[in-house]
């Protein structure tokens, strides 16, 4: 008797849990658009009920709404654990705006422990997706060595790439890098001017822009003004020296120097291919003598 109640007391159980299951995940009895609309009008406290079922089946922008609704307060209600909770649930559907928002909270300890880990796994991913404000947060922590290595060049590079997105705060970034010792910032806003984006094309600006830090040593400027010089833009076409910023940025490695050294080999006499090898071993001789 005790076994048969024990079967039927398990049977009950799995029955409950199902049924529990199944109405967690049974589609929202108002279509989407009613609670969109709601939102809309700006009738939060209606449209927060409508929203939640939405996002507890999953739909990504429901679960944004939900998480504004709660940390805003628009319904009426602030309740920041709820927020959290949703815009947690959104970053891990991949949305590029929770990637970010989440990232930001993990960095400052809103609304969550701080955990710079976390915080740098998140805006990565949102910088990565195409994310201005977590491409300038990521140059950030890179300028100035907070929860990554301190990496001047790493954050030339988002700030460039926020730049690109149209985000002002990226170019006056980098034109503050520029004007310091940094190697890598100049370059990347160098290239900036050279395409006219977000800044008043400028070849002349851009080509000084990238020497100063190919002249530093940096690889990725060593191959730019390479290229600048092999087609004479910002500056008068030196073929030679062209060879010479290629085989110098191929010597560290950098991908696709050695293709374009090759280049100018093939429109170059074998007279001017020695005399830009001189050129290298000078110049390089001159920077490790320098740089000691």
């Amino acid at each position: 008797m005790r076994r048969t109640s024990y079967i039927i007391t398990a049977a009950l159980a799995v029955t409950l849990a199902a049924c529990s299951a199944e109405t967690e995940t049974k589609a929202p009895e108002q279509p989407f658009s009613s609670a969109v609309a709601a939102y809309a009008d700006g009738n939060y406290g209606t449209a927060l009920p409508l929203i939640e079922p939405h996002a507890k089946s999953g739909n990504v922008t429901a679960q944004m709404m939900l998480a504004e609704l709660y940390l805003t307060g628009k319904a009426g209600i602030v309740d920041e654990t709820e927020g959290v909770n949703w815009l947690g649930k959104a970053a891990e559907q991949g949305d590029v705006k929770a990637l970010s928002m989440m990232g930001t909270r993990y960095l400052n300890g809103q609304g969550v422990e701080t955990d710079e880990d976390k915080a740098v796994e998140y805006l990565l991913a949102a910088a990565k997706d195409g994310n201005a404000r977590a491409n300038i947060q990521m140059g950030f922590l890179y300028e100035y060595g907070k929860a990554v290595e301190q990496d001047y060049d790493a954050a030339g590079r988002f700030y460039y790439r926020a730049a690109l997105m149209g985000d002002e705060e990226g170019v006056s970034r980098l034109a503050k890098l520029s004007e310091t010792d940094a190697v890598g910032p100049s370059a990347y806003l160098g290239l900036l001017y050279r395409d006219g984006k977000i800044v008043e094309q400028n070849s002349s600006k851009a080509f000084a822009l990238v020497l100063k830090d190919a002249e530093a040593g940096h690889p990725y400027s060593q191959h730019v003004i390479s290229e600048a010089y092999g087609v004479g833009q910002g500056t008068e076409r030196d073929i030679e020296t062209a060879y010479m910023w290629a085989n110098l940025a191929a010597a560290q490695s950098f991908p696709e120097a050695a293709k374009r050294r090759d280049v100018w080999a093939q429109i170059m006499t074998p007279e001017q291919i020695e005399t830009a090898q001189t050129m290298s071993r000078e110049w390089q001789a001159n920077f490790d003598a320098t740089s000691d």
